[in-house]
């Protein structure tokens, strides 16, 4: 049985930090890691991709734009996590199965919630 875990948030997007094996997306009361392969795709269908967040393969660039705008949820499932803002934007990250890629700090500040293996958490309540 497929599971899914869904963070409802309203919350702008505060900085970026780009850093040699991550980019963390600062939300104030929540961040996420980005750590492998990332998708923006815009509202009009159009994909910037970061090839390899780890290997800092990709440009950066289309996350820039992003700052400021408000995050409305957070989606993990079976296929992919994936980061809504309130204009349409998406932030998605395909599930390889082989290792968390994403990280989710927050809302209280010692959580951490790790994706994908938090689905195997999910899976066995």
């Amino acid at each position: 049985m497929s599971k899914s875990m869904e963070i409802v948030r309203n919350t702008e997007l505060l900085r970026i930090y780009a850093q040699r094996q991550r980019v963390r997306l600062d939300f104030g009361e929540v961040a996420v890691d980005l750590l492998a392969y990332v998708e923006i795709i815009s509202p009009d269908g159009k994909i910037d991709a970061i090839p390899d967040v780890w290997e800092c393969q990709g440009n950066l660039n289309a996350l820039w734009p992003l700052i400021g705008r408000r995050m409305t949820k957070i989606v993990m499932d079976d296929d992919s996590f994936r980061l809504t803002f309130e204009d349409g934007t998406l932030i998605r990250c395909k599930n390889r199965k082989d290792y968390d890629f994403v990280k989710v700090w927050g809302p209280d500040p010692k959580l951490e919630t790790e994706y994908p293996t938090v689905l195997h958490y999910l899976s066995e309540e």
